[in-house]
């Protein structure tokens, strides 16, 4: 893909400035905005609406039970579509990077970015920077991310004896089970959980269970 910049960094004939939100220091790797009312100059007033809403369009669930001879399964699965949140948000851009609290970037943050080895235009993450970038952490399509989601919420699997020699103890009955909740999440957005509720993962995951259990019926 043809390059934005000059040999000596500044843009080429006819790019539009970025200058009017914060890309005074434009590099190759960095968010390109759309002049949306043409007059060479990316401002505020080439803001549009993103769209998209973080309320969910759709929320289902669904669950069963299937029993087989001595064996039974119980589920739930819930879930929600249609729904988007902007990641980022603070002049570090990157969800997770910065000091203090921020300072932990994910793995994925170098390994699917744009480098001078790897120009790809769409890549998840711009090119990184030392300190705040003013041009690419504002909020955009850019950032604009899929939270819907498909989740375990529930299942349980069981097996019943009814052997003679339980009832020779004056047991009618004996069930062996295993259950999970939260066991996994299917979902486009792979950085955290969508379910959190947040822009930047700095939020603690819902917790993840096994248990084992025994019923016995006299």
């Amino acid at each position: 893909m043809p390059s934005d910049f000059n040999a000596d960094g500044s843009l080429k004939f006819g790019i539009p400035s970025q200058s009017g939100v914060g890309g005074t220091d434009l590099k190759p790797g960095d968010i390109k905005y759309v002049d949306m009312n043409g007059d060479g100059v990316i401002t505020e007033e080439d803001a549009g609406f993103i769209g998209g809403t973080v309320d969910p369009r759709i929320v289902y669930g669904f669950g069963g039970v299937i029993a087989y001879k001595n064996i039974d399964v119980n589920f739930f699965f819930q879930g929600v579509g249609d729904t988007h949140r902007i990641i980022g948000g603070s002049p570090y851009f990157i969800p997770a990077s910065g000091t203090t609290v921020q300072g932990n970037a994910y793995s994925k943050n170098l390994s699917d970015r744009w480098t001078a080895d790897n120009q790809d235009p769409y890549a998840f993450w711009p090119r990184l920077t030392y300190g705040p970038n003013l041009n690419n952490y504002r909020a955009s399509t850019w950032w604009k991310k899929d939270m819907s989601f498909l989740r375990c919420k529930t299942i349980e699997i069981g097996y019943t004896l009814n052997t003679q020699w339980l009832k020779n103890l004056y047991v009618k009955n004996l069930r062996v089970y295993v259950s999970g909740n939260n066991l996994f999440c299917l979902s486009g957005f792979k950085l955290w959980d969508p379910e959190l509720g947040t822009g930047d993962g700095l939020k603690y995951p819902m917790n993840r269970s096994v248990q084992f259990g025994l019923d016995i019926n006299f």
